[in-house]
């Protein structure tokens, strides 16, 4: 992404920059050497969404596109859950 911000964690890193249309919009990219299991990486494409969903009506007009690390195949769920919650929340402001 050109001319945005981004924030780097252990789990993935987030880039978003305002755009113009009326609300947020996310992407997801996880490859292949996340995790070799097709099942685990639509895991994690659907637990980011389901974040993504809860908060979308908090969120301002930005283009959110998570990069998934190779560590987040190894998380637990709860807490893989719990950073991508911490990191859509502080976009909210």
């Amino acid at each position: 992404m050109r001319n945005g911000d981004r924030h780097g964690g252990r789990l993935f890193t987030l880039h978003h920059r305002p755009n113009m249309v009326a609300g947020a919009r996310l992407g997801i990219a996880i490859g292949r050497r996340v995790s070799p299991r097709a099942t685990d990486r639509n895991f994690i494409k659907r637990l980011i969404r389901e974040n993504f969903r809860r908060r979308a009506a908090s969120l301002p007009a930005i283009d959110i596109v998570f990069v998934v690390r190779t560590a987040a195949a190894t998380t637990s769920r709860h807490d893989l859950r719990r950073a991508v919650d911490a990191a859509l929340s502080r976009l909210c402001h």
